[in-house]
């Protein structure tokens, strides 16, 4: 039981070592059988229970000299993914067109199985902008042109595709990873990577294996995301110190389901279309601000911040009613997400849960620091108004964004240097200023990247394990060719690890 989902707060219900299991062969045995509701759930009412798989004497005590194949089936009556890891994939079967020319692991019994891997890729649900990598070695394809498959398996039709959550295909691939193999002369280490868009597209993708024959044992590692910027070069995405430290250059491991189903979600966050239907529940959560409410040294509140108050200025703003600062609706979305946000945040911390500390699923990105970020956008991309005699004195420390009055114009600029854009300069009193316009390509594409951040939080995209960088393939099993430590599924949706 991990009630968190972070590894706090654990209790195991069971441990079931080798020595106990007998011949498992084409059987079911229990692992565990509970009633959920007799343990702790996440803040969503659901319940979350990790299944840690050992080599070793215990299952406190790994041991990486143990090399063996142990392929098993994982059935449960919840959802179940693969977490952060590299693993193996590996089909038995007795007759049918995709039998390996020795097929010794089906033990007589016709699977049925029909060469293909299905396996469900989650992706942010909000569509974040990124780029994800898919890595596989040992694949074993004869015609892979450095090192041709050597395993019983081995085929040169072996393929794979990878379809978004729309069903349209990204990616075709007739050339997957040919032998893993250092023992050989010379030395045959294929491990291959991909990297294909993510064009906004979230949700579940497949990457579906083609003619797999049957003892053939695929090494894969868990999909990586790693965010990029959108026009105009602006960096609200990939300028988190703790993403550089965390991931590195790999990207995020991503969760990978045997199943398309719908992710349940860990957190009480709700969209903005629920504090609509319920606008009885705002009221108690307010007042919230939005941007800061602190003065400039001129004395100027900073305009484009404001506190809400009441109900009736919360559903305005969630509404995504006019307002006077943008006439594209792109600043209206961004106020109407993060007020979504922190009465998500506030309402999340009347039962215990700390969403600010929660990760964007899929990122290194806290709650909190997005919702940082929309206030630092608020207060410097509104205009703020200045008397004609004190615009270089408020130029200097007004925070980087003012709007000069005095000869029969307002002009607006934008100085949002903690998100990466170009920090203003004074020059001189002709009003002459380096800042980035908030209608300019730069300003746009932060407030779309931020409300897609904002987004995410509001559907509950959220996670409380910290994220880890995806593990190369090679560690899924040992370096000779056909030694791997897991298994694979036949054609059925039930996921094998």
């Amino acid at each position: 039981m991990d009630p968190n989902e972070d590894g706090t707060g654990t209790d195991v219900k069971a441990e079931i070592l080798d020595t106990e299991y007998g011949d498992w062969d084409n059987s079911l045995r229990p692992i565990y059988d509970g009633d959920p509701r007799d343990d702790p759930a996440t803040a969503s009412g659901n319940w979350v229970y990790r299944l840690d798989v050992v080599a070793g004497p215990d299952c406190d005590t790994p041991d990486p000299s143990r090399r063996f194949i142990h392929g098993f089936k994982v059935f449960a009556t919840g959802q179940v993914s693969v977490v952060s890891s590299a693993f193996s994939i590996l089909a038995a079967d007795a007759d049918g067109p995709f039998i390996s020319p020795l097929p010794a692991w089906a033990g007589g019994v016709d699977t049925g199985y029909n060469g293909v891997f299905d396996l469900f890729v989650r992706l942010p649900a909000s569509g974040l902008p990124g780029q994800v990598t898919f890595t596989d070695a040992d694949a074993d394809d004869l015609g892979d042109p450095e090192a041709p498959g050597r395993a019983i398996g081995a085929n040169p039709e072996i393929q794979y595709r990878i379809l978004n959550s729309q069903a349209r295909e990204v990616w075709f691939q007739d050339n997957p990873s040919g032998d893993y193999d250092v023992l050989h002369v010379p030395p045959e280490p294929d491990e291959e990577s991909l990297t294909v868009d993510t064009e906004g597209v979230g949700g579940m993708w497949r990457w579906r294996w083609e003619n797999v024959l049957t003892e053939n044992n695929i090494r894969l590692t868990a999909p990586a995301l790693s965010l990029v910027a959108t026009g105009g070069g602006v960096q609200v995405l990939s300028a988190n110190p703790a993403a550089e430290a965390a991931l590195g250059s790999s990207g995020a491991a991503l969760e990978v389901y045997g199943a398309p189903v719908q992710p349940l979600k860990v957190t009480s966050a709700e969209p903005i279309d629920y504090w609509l239907d319920n606008r009885g529940e705002i009221r108690g959560l307010l007042p919230v601000v939005l941007g800061e409410l602190e003065r400039s040294r001129c004395g100027h509140r900073l305009a484009g911040s404001r506190a809400v108050n009441s109900t009736r200025e919360a559903s305005r703003i969630l509404s995504a009613s006019a307002d006077e600062c943008q006439d594209d609706g792109s600043w209206e979305r961004l106020l109407a997400s993060l007020l979504a946000a922190k009465l998500n945040v506030r309402a999340a911390a009347r039962h215990g849960e700390t969403l600010r500390d929660a990760y964007l699923y899929g990122t290194a990105l806290t709650v909190g620091e997005v919702m940082d970020e929309a206030d630092s956008l608020i207060v410097h991309l509104c205009a703020m108004q200045y008397p004609r005699q004190d615009r270089q004195h408020c130029g200097t420390y007004g925070r980087g964004h003012f709007s000069v009055r005095g000869w029969g114009h307002s002009q607006r600029r934008a100085c949002a240097s903690h998100l990466g854009l170009p920090r203003w300069h004074w020059h001189d009193h002709s009003g002459d200023r380096d800042c980035t316009d908030p209608d300019s390509p730069e300003g746009q594409a932060a407030i779309e990247e931020l409300v897609v951040l904002l987004d995410a939080v509001n559907l509950g995209d959220v996670t409380y394990r910290a994220p880890v960088a995806a593990p190369p393939a090679t560690l899924a099993a040992p370096v000779n060719s056909g030694q791997n430590i897991a298994a694979g599924s036949a054609e059925d949706s039930e996921w094998s690890f």
